[in-house]
């Protein structure tokens, strides 16, 4: 009987002994008789195409099992729909070796199949074979794709726990493949990465090499250390778990996702190096910097440890860019398009720059080291608003720039100590009653608590056009406000366009300009304030004295140009030499615009004059004015004055957490609604969508 079902016995003696050969019908048997017992391995091939587990399929009628070898002939379509083991699977191609016709294996959605090998094409001879994985899960210790092969790998996952070997074709669709080992190619391989995702989960060597692959998305587990075999090219996101080590080398990396490391990202401490991210980098482990560049497009969020080596952080968005974790940087360069928003303070230890918008510190603040500076000059475009702090040892007739926030100082051969400057820019201080400085104030301060009258400085102090508002330098006053003193002005002298200098100076404290008093009104008015007060402007006003008049006619512009009245406000007396307060309520003020308010005083005789013009900022319809608190815990706060709102917080893969709708009747006194935000579990960043009728407004925030 022609029987093609073979037996391999594999045994292991004690004993060397008792061996006989029987020959029988043309069969060999051998026969190892032992101490311990025999462990047999059948080698189980293909009839026909068909199913696995169908008997038909395979020669001799016997379904293989978990220590069966399995062998793939002529061409045979096996497909997998359920579970199977087997010790190894074999596909050999076709023995006419120009036949287009493949030997397939196909794993099914949802089958399951462990092997200790798969090997296609062991001959390595360039015929076809084909393994593909439609959705299934595929784990083996080994994977060998020979000349010719394919492999795809269209959904689902293949896990190899040591090598991968690839003389063929590799085709990855929305699925993950796992090495344990190493991936080694040769010949004319190729490597498709299509969506997936590759994981490297090496933890039995000291290292696991990462191949020159194309890569979507890169996963790195495991407790050998990674390492690059050249620079990666990542299309997706970077993924570096909690147990894995990533050292970058000497490469340039890019990653056009975000890179999310909860493990370590090592990079040379002496080399210089690159990492490109075009999304956001998020650090909950250790990043180690070295000596690298890392090029971010997305958010900085540190939730980790950041060691900044000598590196260089550069920004360069072309959205707005959220920084949050507090942070030392060496080199931190802001280049992006977009504005940058600060959520934490940080401390920058060698030189930073503000190129192409402004870096806006919200509450916090930009700390420069000892020897640290901006690089480059800033302008109006291109500034840092908010906080700039800095604390310098003055050398005697030396000039020094604090990090050239805008601020010099030169002393005589007094020592007044470690000075501290503080710079805040974006926000005016009052001077006196309906007086406000411009929108930059120098904070000066030193270790003592007093002033020297010994001490004799030069201080030079810098402003930007946009905020003298363009008017000429010398149209301003110096004021100087100590502690526990009054604002006064204090003697200065323009020595450029932008530089205000005052000599002979022992006083510490805010130093700032004010702006001129444009046109005095006949009566003599001591302030005029315009605010906003919820979706209202209050005007309020004093007059010291007044002398025949008749009132005040309430005058609003869009452009500070063209105004008109919306209103007349009567004086209380008509002449009077005591002070008068007045107040107006602007109840429907126009939106979207900058407003300009300004009194027209007219007295009995028709003659007039106009107030110095107040501006207000404008109402908008925007969605959120600032979600708070960022990052957040159970519930998130925002203002809005829409009719109805679809709220979506979703998660950075895309993912809907959370959706509502929430209506004007909805919100608190204060015209804020109170988003729960207690159903979402994961920590991590999150995107806030609000949709209205007409409008869009999306911000980034950050679940602790």
């Amino acid at each position: 009987m022609e029987n093609e079902l073979l037996l391999r016995t594999v045994s292991y003696l004690s004993i060397a002994k008792k061996i006989s050969l029987l020959r029988a019908a043309g069969i060999i048997c051998l026969l190892f008789l032992v101490t311990t017992g025999v462990h047999a391995q059948t080698t189980i091939r293909s009839a026909r195409s068909g199913d696995w587990h169908v008997a038909t399929t395979w020669v001799g009628g016997k379904v293989p099992g978990s220590a069966d070898v399995v062998e793939l002939y002529d061409g045979h379509q096996v497909t997998l729909t359920a579970q199977a083991t087997c010790s190894r699977i074999e596909l050999f191609p076709p023995h006419n070796s120009s036949s287009l016709v493949k030997t397939e294996f196909i794993v099914g959605s949802g089958a399951s199949l462990a092997a200790t090998t798969i090997v296609l094409n062991p001959k390595n001879d360039r015929r076809y074979t084909s393994f593909v994985n439609n959705g299934g899960a595929v784990s083996a210790s080994s994977f060998v794709i020979g000349n010719g092969c394919i492999t795809e790998n269209l959904a689902g996952t293949i896990a190899v726990t040591t090598d991968v070997v690839n003389h063929g074709d590799i085709i990855m669709g929305a699925a993950t493949l796992e090495i344990g080992g190493n991936y080694t190619f040769g010949g004319k391989s190729t490597f498709s990465e299509g969506t997936s995702t590759v994981k490297y989960t090496g933890s039995n060597t000291a290292t696991q090499i990462i191949a020159p692959l194309p890569y979507h998305h890169l996963q790195l587990a495991g407790s050998s250390t990674k390492v690059p075999a050249a620079s990666l090219l990542v299309s997706g996101d970077l993924l570096i778990e909690s147990s894995a080590t990533l050292n970058a080398g000497t490469y340039a990396h890019t990653v056009s996702g975000n890179v999310v490391n909860y493990g370590t990202l090592a990079s040379e401490p002496n080399v210089a190096t690159s990492l490109t991210v075009g999304g956001d980098y998020t650090n909950y482990g250790t990043t180690a910097a070295g000596a690298a560049t890392y090029s971010i497009a997305g958010d900085w969020a540190n939730n980790g440890t950041f060691q900044e080596g000598i590196s260089t952080i550069i920004l360069q968005g072309n959205t707005l860019q959220q920084l949050s974790g507090v942070t030392t940087f060496y080199n931190m360069h802001f280049r992006g398009s977009a504005q940058a928003l600060l959520h934490n303070d940080i401390t920058i230890r060698n030189s930073t720059s503000i190129t192409n918008s402004h870096f806006n510190t919200g509450q916090n603040q930009v700390w420069l080291g000892t020897n640290a500076a901006l690089t480059s000059p800033e302008t109006d475009a291109a500034h840092i608003i908010g906080t700039v702090k800095t604390s310098r040892t003055l050398t005697p007739q030396a000039a020094e720039s604090f990090g050239n926030i805008g601020l010099t100082l030169t002393r005589n051969e007094v020592d007044p100590g470690v000075i501290t400057v503080e710079r805040l820019t974006g926000v005016t201080t009052e001077i006196s009653d309906g007086t406000e400085s411009i929108t930059r104030q120098y904070n000066i301060s030193r270790s003592g608590m007093n002033d020297i009258t010994a001490l004799d400085m030069t201080m030079d102090l810098t402003f930007l056009p946009s905020e003298l508002k363009s008017k000429p330098l010398n149209e301003y006053k110096l004021y100087n406000k100590g502690r526990n003193s009054e604002v006064m002005p204090v003697q200065s002298t323009a020595v450029s366009q932008t530089t205000m200098r005052h000599t002979n100076s022992n006083r510490f404290g805010t130093y700032t300009l004010a702006p001129p008093v444009i046109v005095p009104l006949p009566v003599e008015l001591v302030w005029f304030k315009a605010q906003k007060q919820a979706h209202t402007v209050v005007l309020q006003w004093k007059t010291a004295s007044e002398q025949d008049n008749k009132g005040f006619e309430i005058q609003v512009s869009t452009d500070g140009k063209t105004y008109q009245a919306i209103d007349f406000i009567e004086s209380r007396t008509g002449n009077s030499n005591v002070p008068q307060f007045y107040t107006y309520t602007d109840s429907n003020p126009a939106r979207n615009t900058v407003l300009h308010y300004r009194l027209r005083q007219v007295d009995f005789s028709g003659k007039y004059s106009f107030s110095k013009p107040m501006a207000v900022s404008a109402f908008t319809s925007g969605l959120i004015v600032q979600a708070v608190p960022n990052p957040f815990t159970d519930s998130i706060r925002f203002a809005g004055d829409s009719n109805a709102m679809q709220v979506t917080l979703t998660d950075m893969s895309g993912r809907p957490v959370l959706q509502q709708t929430l209506l004007p009747q909805q919100r608190s006194a204060d015209g804020y609604h109170q988003l729960s935000t207690a159903q979402v579990q994961q920590a991590g960043l999150y995107v806030l969508t609000i949709k209205t009728q007409d409008q869009t407004q999306q911000t980034k925030l950050l679940k602790q």
